[in-house]
């Protein structure tokens, strides 16, 4: 069976002032949709999920040590195994 993950990536810019310890947003955010496809059985091993969802996530600049982020593998690891069962 083939599994098929679609992530909408909406980016904004934040910009840090350090002098004034203020964080600014900016308006205009950038909106990416990415579809990723592979067999069902990839959602079984978080190793290899990894491997498949690391390549987009750093070109993106995401930070993959978050805890965002290994929350984000959790969760799809586990619709998947739902999915398989």
């Amino acid at each position: 069976m083939n599994f098929q993950l679609s992530i909408n990536f909406v980016l904004v810019s934040v910009h840090h002032d350090c002098l004034a310890k203020i964080y600014t947003t900016t308006d205009d955010s950038l909106s990416l949709r990415q579809t990723f496809r592979f067999k069902l059985n990839i959602v079984e091993n978080e190793y290899l999920l990894h491997q498949i969802l690391f390549p987009t996530f750093t070109r993106l600049r995401i930070n993959i040590a978050c805890v965002g982020y290994h929350s984000f593998i959790h969760e799809i690891l586990q619709h998947g195994r739902r999915m398989s069962h």
